[in-house]
């Protein structure tokens, strides 16, 4: 007989992604107990509490690996905070869902990669506009389409300052060929 693991699962961060998309998703599966929530911002936090008391809260990422037995963790922070995060998660025998891009380097990717392999810990990335009506709408609309044989997809991120941030930095790109 098959017995049906709830995975213990804690989110980093209480952005945009975390309120909207991963937190509802979490709530919504019968797969995963949503144990803890970690983020800096007091004022976010104490928000978010007001409405979810169930869940155990942390300011701190280092203490909450330390008291949780956590099976998997989502973490959606800014890029540049996401390696000693990934680390720490990693270090304490969790599996890892995080925003993409999954480094912000080569250099990074294998280190994470590496660290990941010797403690036997799975570390995913999510894109989480895939979910988005612009792109799902397309899979509603297949049986009308008939059999594509040729799909292009674009997706165009506006904003007033490309140069600023992450996506600006050059000597965070990573080329693939």
């Amino acid at each position: 007989m098959h017995t049906h693991t709830i995975l213990k699962i804690a989110v980093i961060g209480l952005g945009h992604q975390s309120v909207e998309d991963h937190i509802p998703a979490i709530r919504a599966s019968k797969d995963v107990q949503f144990v803890a929530i970690a983020e800096i911002n007091k004022e976010k936090l104490d928000k978010f509490l007001s409405e979810n008391n169930d869940v155990h809260s942390y300011t701190s990422t280092e203490e909450m690996f330390k008291k949780e037995k956590l099976d998997l963790v989502i973490i959606a922070l800014p890029h540049y905070m996401y390696q000693e995060v990934m680390k720490q998660a990693i270090e304490n025998k969790v599996h890892v869902l995080k925003e993409k891009p999954f480094a912000m380097s080569l250099k990074e990717a294998k280190e994470i990669r590496d660290l990941a392999n010797k403690n036997n810990v799975q570390v995913s990335v999510t894109l989480q506009r895939r979910f988005n009506p612009i792109y799902s709408t397309f899979f509603q609309l297949l049986d009308k389409i008939g059999d594509p044989f040729y799909i292009e997809s674009k997706y165009t991120f506006y904003t007033d300052s490309p140069h600023t941030g992450w996506r600006g930095e050059k000597s965070w790109l990573v080329v693939v060929v």
